[in-house]
């Protein structure tokens, strides 16, 4: 198993009407997870994710934007190109979640996109995230951009006993 940390820069805009390069349209928000490792190539994610965002569903106008909390919760798996000599790890990943805004409704999401692990030490990792977030909603899609901290609890990946059983040879 595994904890994981991220800040996150939560675009609500450039899909619903925005533009992609106005960073200062991105907003700021957190998230903490727990993983569970399946098989080398494969993570199960468990994400708890909060912040803020511009909202332009009450408004015709972007200039009158509202900002408003958004809570969610996603169910996530990963894909990992998984070499065990690699400092760096990419992975691709989907999954579905929920989100609940503050005067707002709750609507289902399908994120999936594309991230990075970076070896620190052993069962320790810097992760860069990057998701599309379809909403079956309208006005809903959004881009969520991750940074963060991914620690995974129990045997180093150097002690696994496939890789025990290759030093012994």
């Amino acid at each position: 198993y595994g904890i994981t940390f991220k800040s996150l820069f939560m675009d609500y805009q450039s899909q619903n009407g925005g533009s992609l390069t106005t960073f200062s349209d991105y907003h700021f928000g957190f998230e903490v997870g727990i993983s569970k490792r399946m098989t080398d190539n494969l993570n199960l994610v468990l994400p708890i994710k909060a912040g803020v965002v511009n909202s332009s569903h009450l408004s015709d106008n972007l200039e009158n934007c509202l900002h408003k909390n958004v809570y969610g919760a996603d169910i996530q798996a990963q894909y990992l190109f998984y070499k065990p000599e690699a400092k760096v790890t990419p992975y691709v990943m989907a999954g579905v979640g929920g989100v609940q805004e503050d005067e707002g409704d709750f609507n289902v999401q399908i994120p999936f996109g594309v991230g990075l692990n970076f070896y620190v030490t052993d069962n320790a990792y810097f992760n860069w995230q990057s998701e599309y977030r379809y909403s079956f909603s309208e006005d809903r899609n959004n881009l969520h951009h991750g940074i963060g901290f991914t620690y995974l609890f129990g045997a180093a990946m150097a002690d696994k006993p496939e890789m025990m059983e290759e030093e012994s040879v």
